[in-house]
C-alpha cells in the first residue's frame, strides 16, 4: 500500500507539473526523474512507470573500482585506497568476488519510449577507463539508445586539474575525450547496427504495485557518492530473472501496462558461449570475451579491438590485422566518408592505451588494492602504444597515412605503407587515397 501511494503521488505530480509547463507555453521535451529507488528489481518498475508521464525516460549511471578514504565520494587524494575494475571482464567491485553482469550502458526501454542516459562515466582512478568510450558507443548503438551524455566536461583543455585533491569524473583525459572522435562516429552514424529485440516483457501495474518485481531489470550502477543511499537486495530467484547478458546481445523492453501480454523472450544460447566466455551480438558485429577482457568490433564501416590486446596477440578482421603486446588498449578504424572500410577514401585510425598524470604514484597494499602516494600533475600521459596495424585492401600501395595531433591537425608527413607501426605519441591517423 505504501509503494502504491508513493507511485500514484509521484505520477500525479509529474502529470500536473508537465501540464503546467505546457500551459505556460513550453514546447521542449520534458522528462521526469526522482533519481533511484532503494531496490531496482522491486521498486524500479514503479519508478519508471511514473516517468511515462514525460516524453522520454532518463537515467544516470557510473562504473568504477574500489575507492576509499576521506571524502572519497567526491574527491581523489593522497593516502586514498583504490582498486582497478574492468568492465569488459565484468569484475566485481569487491576483490575476487564473482563477476557481475551489470553496466550503466545497459538500456532497458520502457513502453517503447525514447531513452537517454544524461550522466555517465567511468570514474577515476581506474586504469580501465580506456574501455569506456567505445563500450558506450558500440552497445549504445546496438541497443538503440537515443542519447548518451558523458559526465563531466569540466574544462576546455587537457587538464589533470591537480590541487590538494582531484575530482573523479573529469572527461578531459586521453582515454575519455581522446577516444570521442571514433566513438561519436560509431554511435551517431550507427556504424554498429541496432540489434534484434531479445526480450519484450510485460509487467502489469497491479503486479508492480504488489511488489512482485520484474524479471528484466536495469541495475542502478551508482558511484560511491550515490551508492550510500542504496541497501536493497533482489527478491527474485535466479531462475526467474532474465540473464542480464541479454543487453549485450540486442534490444530489450519492459512494458508497464494495465493489461497482461504474452512475453517474447528469445533463446540466448546461440549468442553465449559459456566455455569460451564470449557474448556475440545478434548483429554478429560485436563479440565480448569477458574471460580475456576483450571487445571485438566488426562491421562494414567500423573494425577494431578494445581491452587486453596481448590476450588476442593477432586480431584478424576483414579490413585490418592488429598485432599488439598492450595489456590494455583500444585500436579502431572507422570510415569518414559514409562508405565501407573496403571502399572508403578517408578512414580514421584511432589508438589509445592507459593514462595517468605526470608524477602519479601508488603502492600495492594487498588484496588488489593500492595506496595513492602522489596525485601527480599536468600534463596527462598515455602509455606508448606498441602495435602494428596491417591494412587489407587491393589499393594499399596508393593509400596515404598521415599522423594527426590531438586536435586533428597533421603532425608529420604522409607515408605510404601497408603496415602502420604506431608512433609513441600519436592517437590519430588519417588514411586516404
Amino acid at each position: 500500500a505504501t509503494a502504491e501511494f508513493l507511485y500514484e503521488t509521484q505520477f500525479g505530480f509529474y502529470q500536473s507539473s508537465i501540464a503546467y509547463l505546457r500551459e505556460m507555453g513550453f514546447k521542449g521535451l520534458i522528462t521526469a526523474s526522482n533519481w533511484v529507488t532503494a531496490n531496482d528489481d522491486i521498486l524500479g518498475p514503479l519508478e519508471r512507470a511514473s516517468y511515462t508521464s514525460g516524453d522520454f525516460i532518463d537515467r544516470h549511471g557510473y562504473y568504477g573500482g574500489i575507492h576509499e578514504g576521506e571524502a572519497a565520494a567526491w574527491s581523489i587524494r593522497e593516502d586514498h585506497e583504490i582498486g582497478h575494475r574492468s568492465a569488459l571482464g565484468f569484475e566485481n567491485a569487491e576483490f575476487q568476488k564473482p563477476i557481475s553482469f551489470t553496466h550503466p550502458a545497459f538500456d532497458l526501454k520502457i513502453n517503447g519510449m525514447p531513452s537517454m542516459i544524461s550522466e555517465t562515466t567511468f570514474t577515476r582512478p581506474n586504469r580501465y577507463r580506456t574501455e569506456a568510450p567505445l563500450f558506450y558507443a558500440a552497445y549504445g548503438a546496438l541497443q538503440g539508445s537515443d542519447s548518451i551524455i558523458h559526465f563531466a566536461l569540466d574544462s576546455a583543455e587537457w587538464q589533470v586539474k591537480p590541487r590538494y585533491f582531484i575530482q573523479p569524473w573529469t572527461l578531459m583525459s586521453p582515454t575519455m575525450m581522446g577516444q570521442f572522435p571514433a566513438a561519436a562516429l560509431i554511435y551517431r552514424q550507427g556504424l554498429i547496427g541496432e540489434g534484434e529485440m531479445m526480450a519484450d516483457v510485460t509487467l502489469t501495474l497491479a503486479d508492480a504495485k504488489a511488489l512482485k518485481g520484474s524479471p528484466l531489470s536495469q541495475q542502478a550502477n551508482l558511484d560511491s557518492l550515490r551508492q550510500a543511499d542504496i541497501s536493497g537486495t533482489s527478491i527474485l530467484s535466479r531462475d526467474a530473472a532474465i540473464d542480464p547478458r541479454v543487453h549485450l546481445i540486442g534490444r530489450t523492453q519492459l512494458n508497464l501496462t494495465n493489461q497482461s501480454k504474452p512475453q517474447k523472450i528469445r533463446d540466448l544460447a546461440p549468442f553465449i558461449n559459456e566455455a569460451e566466455k564470449t557474448i556475440t551480438s545478434s548483429t554478429r558485429e560485436l563479440q565480448l570475451n569477458y574471460g580475456r577482457k576483450l571487445l571485438r568490433l566488426d562491421s562494414p564501416s567500423a573494425q577494431g579491438i578494445v581491452g587486453n590486446l596481448r590476450a588476442a596477440n593477432i586480431t584478424d578482421l576483414p579490413q585490418v590485422s592488429i598485432q599488439s603486446d598492450l595489456e590494455l588498449g583500444s585500436i579502431i578504424l572507422v570510415s569518414l566518408d559514409g562508405k565501407t572500410l573496403k571502399d572508403s577514401g578517408k578512414i580514421l585510425l584511432q589508438v589509445m592505451s592507459e593514462e595517468k598524470p605526470t608524477g602519479y604514484k601508488d603502492e600495492p597494499i594487498g588484496n588488489g588494492r593500492f595506496k595513492i602516494t602522489q596525485l601527480g600533475t599536468d600534463p596527462w600521459l598515455f602509455r606508448e602504444p606498441i602495435c602494428t596495424v596491417q591494412l587489407k585492401r587491393n589499393d594499399i600501395a596508393k593509400l596515404k597515412v598521415t599522423p594527426l595531433d590531438l586536435n586533428g591537425y597533421p603532425k608529420g608527413p604522409a607515408e605510404t605503407s601497408a603496415t602502420i607501426t604506431l608512433k609513441p605519441d600519436t592517437a590519430y591517423y588519417l588514411i586516404e587515397n
